[in-house]
Protein backbone atom coordinates (compact mmCIF):
# COMPACT_ATOMS: atom_id res chain seq x y z
CA UNK A 1 0.00 0.00 0.00
CA UNK A 2 1.62 3.33 -1.01
CA UNK A 3 2.43 5.62 1.89
CA UNK A 4 2.12 2.87 4.50
CA UNK A 5 4.46 3.37 7.47
CA UNK A 6 6.87 0.43 7.38
CA UNK A 7 8.21 1.16 10.89
CA UNK A 8 5.20 -0.43 12.54
CA UNK A 9 5.99 -3.79 10.91
CA UNK A 10 9.64 -3.95 11.98
CA UNK A 11 10.62 -4.15 8.32
CA UNK A 12 12.33 -1.71 6.01
CA UNK A 13 11.10 -0.89 2.54
CA UNK A 14 13.26 -3.73 1.19
CA UNK A 15 11.97 -6.19 3.79
CA UNK A 16 14.99 -6.71 6.06
CA UNK A 17 14.00 -7.44 9.65
CA UNK A 18 15.71 -5.42 12.38
CA UNK A 19 16.33 -6.28 15.99
CA UNK A 20 15.17 -3.68 18.47
CA UNK A 21 17.35 -0.61 18.77
CA UNK A 22 20.20 -1.45 21.09
CA UNK A 23 23.48 -0.10 22.41
CA UNK A 24 26.25 -0.75 19.89
CA UNK A 25 29.32 -2.64 21.08
CA UNK A 26 32.82 -2.69 19.63
CA UNK A 27 31.93 -5.89 17.79
CA UNK A 28 29.80 -3.68 15.50
CA UNK A 29 32.41 -0.91 15.15
CA UNK A 30 33.18 -1.34 11.42
CA UNK A 31 29.60 -1.45 10.10
CA UNK A 32 28.57 1.31 12.54
CA UNK A 33 31.49 3.48 11.37
CA UNK A 34 30.54 2.89 7.72
CA UNK A 35 26.95 3.92 8.47
CA UNK A 36 28.10 6.96 10.47
CA UNK A 37 30.36 8.13 7.63
CA UNK A 38 27.55 7.68 5.08
CA UNK A 39 25.00 9.49 7.25
CA UNK A 40 27.35 12.39 8.03
CA UNK A 41 28.31 12.78 4.37
CA UNK A 42 24.68 12.72 3.26
CA UNK A 43 23.50 15.20 5.88
CA UNK A 44 26.43 17.65 5.87
CA UNK A 45 27.55 17.28 2.27
CA UNK A 46 31.22 16.55 2.99
CA UNK A 47 33.05 13.52 4.32
CA UNK A 48 34.03 13.53 8.00
CA UNK A 49 37.29 11.77 7.13
CA UNK A 50 40.29 14.08 7.28
CA UNK A 51 43.26 11.74 7.05
CA UNK A 52 44.09 11.95 10.78
CA UNK A 53 41.67 9.27 11.98
CA UNK A 54 39.93 11.72 14.29
CA UNK A 55 36.41 10.77 13.16
CA UNK A 56 37.17 7.07 13.57
CA UNK A 57 38.48 7.74 17.10
CA UNK A 58 35.39 9.84 17.88
CA UNK A 59 33.02 7.06 16.77
CA UNK A 60 35.02 4.46 18.74
CA UNK A 61 34.84 6.72 21.82
CA UNK A 62 31.04 7.05 21.47
CA UNK A 63 30.75 3.26 21.35
CA UNK A 64 33.07 2.74 24.33
CA UNK A 65 31.15 5.30 26.39
CA UNK A 66 27.84 3.57 25.56
CA UNK A 67 26.57 6.55 23.55
CA UNK A 68 26.05 4.72 20.24
CA UNK A 69 22.67 3.18 19.47
CA UNK A 70 21.53 1.32 16.39
CA UNK A 71 19.21 -1.24 14.88
CA UNK A 72 21.34 -4.24 14.02
CA UNK A 73 20.10 -6.47 11.18
CA UNK A 74 22.01 -9.72 10.68
CA UNK A 75 25.10 -8.44 12.53
CA UNK A 76 25.55 -5.13 10.67
CA UNK A 77 24.67 -1.64 11.89
CA UNK A 78 22.62 0.26 9.33
CA UNK A 79 20.41 2.63 11.29
CA UNK A 80 22.17 4.61 13.95
CA UNK A 81 22.19 7.46 16.39
CA UNK A 82 24.62 8.83 18.89
CA UNK A 83 23.54 10.21 22.20
CA UNK A 84 25.22 13.05 23.98
CA UNK A 85 24.69 15.72 26.51
CA UNK A 86 24.66 19.45 26.23
CA UNK A 87 24.55 22.00 28.95
CA UNK A 88 23.08 25.43 29.19
CA UNK A 89 25.51 28.23 29.31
Amino acid sequence: MPGKDKRSTGKTAVGAAFKAVQRIGLVDYEPYLDAAIAMYTEEVGVTPLDGTGSYQRYVRMLIQMGHAMGAVPMGASYELSATGACGAG
